[in-house]
């Protein structure tokens, strides 16, 4: 079999097959009758593949039938993915457009478990200089550490910043929240010479930006 018949394979599996192939490598000998209906329970209650791997050891040994070893196992495939998704955006150089600015944070936040808020910091030619976690949790006024990534970006000598944070399991739509916080750090940084170019939300399927898509007339400042 060459390569694009095994991708074409893989590519054809069903959430549910995938998940019990995953669930057969860790049991090995011992997977049995009963483990069969193991993958579909974790659909079942997680909603899909990408939120089952994202799911901790400690809730994933909740589900009966479902050991130490697996639940071990199935979370070593989500560290996997978030080792990837920052060696992809390590390819990403320069940030000039938006599209390049949502598949920045679309591969950096799109397989964290919590609200993450992050921000990337780029000199005058919109080179990248650097990223970081700033927070993660419920993403809001008064969690995001606002010092801590002015600093950042002093650090790094920047003269832009793109902003970003996840919606795990929801529309990119942003809240009220949200553009209050852009609004605000829009004028924060002014004060020392950085531009927020964007704030970019990461959904579970699409992305948005504040920046160009939204008409909200509190970010007219």
């Amino acid at each position: 079999m060459d390569n694009s018949e095994r991708k074409s394979h893989l590519d054809g599996l069903s959430d549910v097959e995938i998940l019990d192939k995953i669930i057969r490598y860790s049991k090995r000998s011992h997977y049995g009758e009963k483990d069969s209906e193991l993958a579909a329970r974790l659909i079942a209650n997680y909603g899909t593949l990408r939120d089952v791997l994202k799911t901790d050891v400690r809730s994933l040994l909740c589900v009966k039938g479902l050991d130490e070893r697996t639940a071990v196992f199935i979370s070593l495939f989500y560290q996997a993915a978030q080792r990837i998704g920052e060696e992809k955006i390590e390819k990403i150089h320069k940030i000039t457009d938006t599209q390049t600015a949502k598949d920045y944070f679309r591969a950096l936040l799109k397989v964290k478990r919590n609200e993450c808020f992050a921000v990337v910091a780029l000199n005058d030619k919109r080179k990248v200089l650097d990223w970081r976690i700033i927070s993660e949790g419920y993403v809001n006024q008064s969690v995001v550490d606002i010092r801590g990534l002015m600093l950042f970006l002093i650090d790094h000598n920047a003269t832009g910043a793109i902003i970003a944070h996840n919606h795990p399991s929801a529309s990119p739509e942003p809240s009220y929240e949200d553009i209050m916080i852009t609004r605000k750090l829009i004028q924060l940084l002014r004060t020392i010479d950085i531009e927020l170019i964007d704030h970019i939300i990461v959904g579970k399927s699409s992305d948005y930006s504040i920046m160009t898509e939204s008409e909200n007339p509190l970010l007219n400042i």
